[in-house]
This record gives C-alpha cells, sequence and structure tokens, in this order.
C-alpha cells in the first residue's frame, strides 16, 4: 500500500511539472503575441499619421524637407526618431515628431530624453533651434497638459487629416 502511494505521488509530481511547464510556455508565447499586437497597432498608427504630419509641418511650419523613421547609432546607444521636418536658411528649424497610440507620461519622458539628447546623435544640427513634436490616436488630458506644460506640440487625429491640439496662446518649447 505503501509504495502505491509513493507511486502516485511521484507520478502526481511529474505532471504536475510537466502541465506546469506547459502554463509557462503558453504564458511566455502569449506575452510574445500581446507585444507583436502593441509593435502593429503602433505602426498602424505611424502609418496613418506621418503622411499627415509631412502635409501638417510643410503647410504650417513651411518646411523645406521631411524624413521619416531616422534612426542613428553612437556608440552603444540609439535614437530613432518617427518624423524629421527641417527648415534650412535664416531659420534654421528642425521639428521632431514621435507618433505614438496612447500619449501618456511615458511617451511624453520618452520625446522629452530624445530632445535632450538630440544635439548629441546628430551634431550636424548642432546650430539648429528644434521643436517636439506628439502625433497620437488617443489623448489622456493630464497627459495633454503636462505635453503643454513642456512645450510639446500635440497632434491628433480629427476627420481625415491630424490637426494641432494646442490651446490660444501656446508658445513651444526651443530646444
Amino acid at each position: 500500500m505503501r509504495s502505491e502511494a509513493v507511486l502516485t505521488l511521484s507520478l502526481s509530481k511529474g505532471i504536475m511539472q510537466t502541465i506546469l511547464s506547459d502554463v509557462l510556455k503558453q504564458i511566455k508565447e502569449l506575452g510574445r503575441q500581446i507585444g507583436g499586437l502593441g509593435n502593429k497597432f503602433g505602426s498602424f498608427t505611424e502609418g496613418l499619421a506621418l503622411p499627415s504630419i509631412k502635409i501638417l509641418l510643410f503647410d504650417h511650419f513651411n518646411i523645406d524637407e521631411f524624413h521619416k523613421r531616422w534612426k542613428k547609432r553612437v556608440g552603444d546607444k540609439r535614437i530613432d526618431i518617427d518624423g524629421l521636418g527641417l527648415v534650412n536658411g535664416a531659420r534654421n528649424e528642425g521639428y521632431v515628431v514621435e507618433v505614438k497610440s496612447h500619449l501618456d507620461m511615458r511617451a511624453i519622458e520618452q520625446v522629452l530624453e530624445i530632445m535632450r539628447n538630440i544635439r548629441t546623435y546628430f551634431p550636424a544640427f548642432a546650430d539648429k533651434t528644434f521643436y517636439a513634436m506628439i502625433a497620437t490616436a488617443d489623448v489622456h488630458e493630464d497627459a495633454f497638459q503636462t505635453a503643454v506644460k513642456e512645450g510639446l506640440y500635440v497632434v491628433g487625429f480629427a476627420d481625415e487629416l491630424m490637426t494641432f491640439s494646442m490651446p490660444q496662446g501656446f508658445v513651444p518649447k526651443v530646444f
């Protein structure tokens, strides 16, 4: 009787370990799939936003050129910029565009970090005046207020085109 109980316990322990291993594999795969969906939604938002942002920058800021998805590496650090509008000549300005599915505090901090380091990654632009812009599909009011306080342009969807969502008297921060 005792040997049967030990055998049952051993089998149960082995089966439990197998089940636990399978459940952990499924959880890992689910996490990977959810992460992939988030990346796809971000890419989808970029695909919708960047053409409109390009038009806005040419129309509202009279930029000379627009570049999308700029990536640069300096040493072991890397920067990814969703969009960059440049004005050359006397104005010598740059408009850094980051596209986010949701405007939240993390997105704002990411943009501010990019702006703090922009000249490190692009020393050729050392004398440019930079402005930052977040294009977003979903705006949380508290994050919007923080973005305005930080001097960031916020651009959201309206009808078929992106539009500025800035309050009257907004003054952008110079970087």
